[in-house]
């Protein structure tokens, strides 16, 4: 499967928040990554680091909340990745 890209602004300000929003009502009280997110289908922006920045206003929002459990990613060299937890809808 081909990755979606899209511009970036588009994408900070409509795509990814959409998409992120959504894909939390879904999943009340579960906990996701940004592996996930990928898995699901969010169109990636040109430079995959923007989804921390709408994970960060999701949880301003009070949408999403961090939990302390990390997780090894699945893309790229494995690094850990923070696991969220969908808390409100908006």
């Amino acid at each position: 499967m081909t990755a979606v890209i899209v511009d970036e602004t588009d994408w900070l300000e409509h795509v990814g928040p959409a998409f992120v929003s959504r894909y939390v009502r879904e999943r009340q009280g579960q906990t996701f990554s940004a592996n996930d997110l990928w898995a699901a289908g969010l169109p990636h922006p040109p430079d995959r680091r923007r989804l921390n920045t709408v994970l960060g206003e999701l949880a301003r929002k009070g949408l999403i909340e961090r939990t302390a459990v990390k997780v090894p990613s699945h893309r790229g060299n494995s690094h850990p990745i923070r696991l969220w937890r969908a808390v409100g809808s908006e």
